[in-house]
């Protein structure tokens, strides 16, 4: 911070940002860019969904995930999600199980409107059915 006096007019402190002094204001900030830009991308891994691909090569990507999931014998586009049971059956069915208690051979699908949602932790979600 500098301070410049004259005799006629009281001291007033006058600040010098150094990122725009000077006539290099466009090339200094293209530097600060490419810093920002360098910072935010090298410090973390990329994801196999941030890379950048051109969109012919998406699409492709795309046509084989969709015809795996066909080979699969799931359709990709269904229109009808299938209820295998209601909430109050789902309820009566699985009250007596413990605490943490799971049943991994058992494959339910439940359709309700979601009226609300608390999310305790990062993979603990509570929902409440209508």
């Amino acid at each position: 911070m500098e301070t410049t006096s004259s005799s006629t007019e009281p001291t007033a402190p006058v600040t010098t940002d150094t990122r725009i002094s000077g006539t290099n204001t466009e090339q200094n900030g293209q530097s600060q860019a490419a810093e920002i830009q360098s910072c935010s991308r090298s410090n973390r891994p990329v994801s196999a969904y941030e890379e950048d691909i051109n969109p012919t090569q998406y699409r492709e990507n795309r046509l084989k995930y969709l015809a795996s999931l066909k080979t699969e014998g799931h359709n990709p586009y269904s229109h009808k999600f299938r209820v295998s049971m209601l909430i109050a059956q789902y309820i009566d069915r699985y009250r007596g199980l413990s605490d943490g208690e799971h049943l991994e051979d058992v494959s339910v699908s439940l359709a309700g409107s979601r009226l609300w949602l608390v999310q305790d932790t990062l993979s603990c979600y509570f929902y409440l059915l209508l």
